[in-house]
């Protein structure tokens, strides 16, 4: 019966050893993804890089100041056109600011 049980205790300690091997390098694996994870959604990449939006928008910009021709003709709509397209722009960001700022008590306050 004692050996039984030695050669029982030493398939258990094995079996224990070698799951908890295998839990650790699991362990190690998660913790890596959850590092990536962080880093990939680090303001830094994609979507909200403010660096890579400058540097389309500059493209975008510079595109269209190069399209940009001013002359006596042209000088009268030209001035309408961007009088025109400042009063939208303000008056959304008016809109949107009041839509905002709607419904509560500070915003009651910021609005006044």
């Amino acid at each position: 019966m004692e050996p039984k049980r030695n050669y029982l205790l030493i398939i258990l300690l094995l079996g224990l050893t070698v799951l908890s091997v295998f839990i650790y390098q699991t362990n190690l694996e998660k913790r890596q993804v959850k590092e990536d994870l962080i880093e990939l959604s680090n303001i830094k990449y994609g979507l909200f890089n403010v660096d890579e939006w400058k540097k389309i928008l500059a493209n975008i910009i510079s595109k269209k100041i190069e399209e940009f021709e001013v002359d006596g003709k042209n000088r009268k709509q030209l001035k309408k056109k961007i009088s025109d397209f400042l009063y939208k722009i303000i008056g959304d960001l008016e809109g949107r600011y009041h839509e905002e700022n709607r419904g509560s008590f500070p915003g009651f306050v910021r609005r006044t």
